[in-house]
């Protein structure tokens, strides 16, 4: 489609261990981001969302590395990028905001000077122009007391200040694509709720793309205008956000929806997932949901499902659906 911002095909990336084995986090992940659109990557800790998000920026740590797949951006393939065009899209038009700011930040510099030089550097303006944009940025995300803060050390914020300040840095030289990892897990209840708020206000008002990693269905359920939903290192159902919250497919994601609590109805138990997401060392051949699965029968076993289509544009990673 001619608007993709984003297309993602068959990505995999590996780390070889000490034992010598060799694992994917990231197994044949494939998925796509138009412009302007929120686009949201679910599923429990330990299914490989964050190593998707750092690998189509390429901050895989090492020894990891993408060993098949395309990353298309604007239908340049990052994977095939040199450190400089890598350099010059990181920041500029592909921007991150990470969980916790306190590593992201550096303790050392004041919020002004970080800012700062994150528009030099992909700006090329003065210093002048840099600290006027920077007063813009922290106003933009409703910081109090601009001047102040952009003269404050990230230990002088609170955390949903610094959070506001990663989105600063992130909005700050006005990208296409905003990589959001969790970006509320570290604050109180009360906190997300604003964070959430004003990141997604900003997105759709600009026009900006949005890949917001999350393991909160009820987040999601919010912003979001597709999703896919990720286990053990696949893309195991995509659709629309009707489609996996009124029509989902997957096992998984059926156990996900069952799993959260809502106002509207009294439970006496609360639902779970039986089991743990399995050891990357240790994913079952067939299918990898297949241990913890309610809904397991002769079919899945023995080969590992393919994606199919239970309706135009929703697809489901499930030998049930196999025709």
């Amino acid at each position: 489609m001619q608007d993709k911002l984003l297309e993602v095909t068959d990505l995999t990336t590996t780390f070889k261990l000490q034992s010598g084995s060799v694992v994917s986090p990231v197994d044949h992940a494939s998925f796509f981001v138009r412009k302007g659109e929120v686009v949201g990557i679910v599923g429990e800790s330990g299914c490989g969302k964050s190593m998707t998000a750092t690998s189509i920026i390429r901050l895989i740590p090492p020894p990891g590395k993408i060993t098949e797949g395309r990353v298309l951006f604007q239908g340049k393939d990052v994977v095939r990028m040199r450190s400089q065009e890598l350099s010059a899209l990181r920041g500029a038009h592909i921007s991150t905001i990470f969980q916790d700011p306190l590593t992201f930040l550096n303790p050392v510099y004041t919020i002004g000077r970080q800012i700062g030089e994150t528009v030099r550097l992909h700006l090329g303006v003065s210093k002048e122009e840099a600290r006027k944009r920077t007063l813009e940025v922290l106003d933009m995300v409703k910081i109090p007391a601009p001047e102040r803060v952009a003269k404050s050390y990230p230990f002088e914020l609170s955390g949903g200040m610094r959070q506001r300040v990663l989105i600063a840095i992130a909005m700050c030289c006005n990208p296409e694509l905003i990589i959001a990892d969790e970006p509320t897990t570290a604050l109180d209840v009360t906190v997300q709720a604003q964070i959430l708020s004003l990141l997604t206000g900003l997105v759709r008002e600009k026009n900006i793309s949005m890949i917001l990693i999350t393991h909160d269905m009820g987040i999601v359920a919010d912003v979001c205008d597709r999703l896919y939903v990720m286990y053990a290192g696949q893309i195991v159902e995509s659709g629309t956000l009707d489609d996996i919250f009124y029509r989902p497919a997957h096992p998984y994601t059926k156990a996900l929806l069952n799993s959260v609590l809502t106002i509207k109805e009294r439970r006496e138990v609360i639902a779970s997932i039986p089991g743990v997401v399995p050891d990357i060392e240790h994913f079952p051949k067939d299918c990898r949901f297949g241990p913890r699965c309610q809904e397991r029968c002769e079919r899945c076993a023995g080969m590992e499902p393919g994606l199919e289509e239970v309706s135009p544009g929703h697809f489901a990673k499930c030998a049930l659906y196999r025709r």
